[in-house]
């Protein structure tokens, strides 16, 4: 816990701030309940939402499940007596389903709160920009923890606190270390080229960059992040939108490649989207050929790493996540939690951001005892979140005041040498 020299001024602020928190008529807190939410909006993948809402309701189930005598040991005892009883509450979860687009949301939002007021919010999920859910929140003083989005909102604000910095954070690392990724190509199908060997970086020799992605996804949100990164530098970009309904065809792909050869393709599309990529790959040699191919885990999934075939050597793939060994052993304390309650690890990030969720929150509500407020669950879980045993799908957790994101750090992966099952990271690159 860190200790700071105050001066009779700071002390004066920290006293006048204190007076304006309130502990009485705190909103999803009763007598013997405390209710929170989930946010589930009708746009994310139905798969994601159950997978998030199984987690979330076992657990609470669990903790409603008074295997300890809770609610008998809150009326009575001696010494305890009194904290006890103030402090134990039934945990509700109440599911709230957004409809249409985000810039519909906020209104609904406000009904549902209005229609049943809760003490904070955990996990959620929703495709495209979360700004209507943080701007809510902040608004209303409702802590947001750890929802499931890859467009959060920036660092302003107190009451929500997100995992990772999402797409915005891949597109920053990339554009800043594009450099030495780029060196980082062999010229052979296998191994690192040497200095000697490296790709030339005159800027006649630039080759120009093809971003492919679908409209109104992910993909396009990644496309914009990368463009303004790379703004004003020596890389030429352009676009290429995906308007099939299907996936693209092998045809898409070898017009791509004929129509700018020897480019550079940053390809910003789901694995589904991608099941024709590797039937038109040019030949070696040929001058249609990508010099390299870039892809996202966080769009692509677990596919992008052999989604390129033949490309394997040429192929990056950015990632906030941890590496595959050392999540398989992270996620190892989620899969002893999952298994005798029945469930199945299918949506590793989804279920391991949920329990990550609800597990902190848990733990906060336990320290508060008898001392519930909002702010001061935040702060706790800014406290303890980097001594937590377990810390999702991501390499490291930390918060702090004024940090509202908890992962900080990307990697940029290639595979080593000839093995396309193994991937080494170029640069563990943090983009703050």
């Amino acid at each position: 816990m860190p200790r700071y020299e105050l001066n009779d001024s700071h002390v004066e602020a920290l006293i006048a701030y204190m007076r304006t928190l309130v502990f009485e008529n705190i909103p999803g807190l009763t007598n013997t309940e405390i209710h929170f939410a989930t946010i589930v909006a009708r746009n994310s993948d139905e798969a994601d939402r159950q997978s998030m809402l199984e987690v979330l309701k076992r657990f609470f189930k669990d903790k409603n499940a008074n295997t300890r005598n809770e609610s008998g040991r809150a009326s009575r005892g001696a010494y305890y007596r009194d904290s006890m009883e103030d402090s134990y509450r039934a945990w509700v979860l109440h599911v709230w389903e957004l409809n249409g687009a985000s810039d519909s949301w906020r209104k609904q939002l406000e009904k549902l709160y209005a229609d049943e007021p809760v003490f904070a919010l955990v996990g959620g999920m929703g495709e495209g920009s979360w700004r209507p859910v943080h701007e809510f929140c902040e608004d209303n003083g409702v802590p947001c923890i750890f929802p499931i989005t890859d467009q959060p909102e920036g660092d302003e604000g107190f009451y929500s606190i997100y995992l990772s910095v999402g797409l915005r954070q891949e597109a920053r690392a990339l554009a800043e270390e594009l450099k030495s990724v780029w060196e980082s190509v062999s010229s052979s199908e296998c191994g690192d080229p040497g200095p000697e060997r490296r790709p030339s970086l005159e800027k006649a020799d630039v080759p120009v960059i093809m971003q492919v992605y679908r409209p109104g996804s992910e993909g396009e949100a990644m496309a914009k992040a990368v463009s303004d990164g790379l703004e004003g530098s020596e890389w030429p970009t352009e676009v290429r939108a995906v308007e099939s309904a299907g996936p693209p065809s092998a045809e898409f792909w070898r017009s791509l490649y004929a129509e700018r050869p020897g480019s550079i393709l940053f390809v910003w599309l789901s694995a589904r989207d991608l099941e024709s990529f590797e039937r038109a790959i040019p030949v070696t040699g040929t001058p249609d050929r990508p010099q390299m191919v870039v892809l996202s885990e966080t769009i692509t999934g677990l596919d992008a790493f052999r989604a390129t075939g033949a490309l394997g050597a040429q192929t990056r793939v950015v990632s906030k996540f941890e590496l595959l060994d050392g999540r398989n052993r992270s996620l190892e304390r989620l899969r002893a939690w999952l298994r005798p309650r029945g469930i199945e690890l299918k949506r590793e990030r989804i279920q391991a951001d949920s329990y990550l969720a609800v597990t902190l929150t848990s733990s906060a509500v336990r320290h508060m005892r008898r001392n519930f407020s909002r702010e001061y669950m935040i702060e706790i879980i800014e406290h303890g979140l980097d001594n937590s045993v377990f810390r999702s799908v991501y390499p490291r957790l930390s918060l702090g005041p004024n940090q509202r994101f908890a992962s900080k750090g990307i990697y940029i992966l290639r595979t080593m040498d000839c093995d396309p099952a193994e991937w080494i990271a170029v640069d563990d690159v943090s983009a703050r």
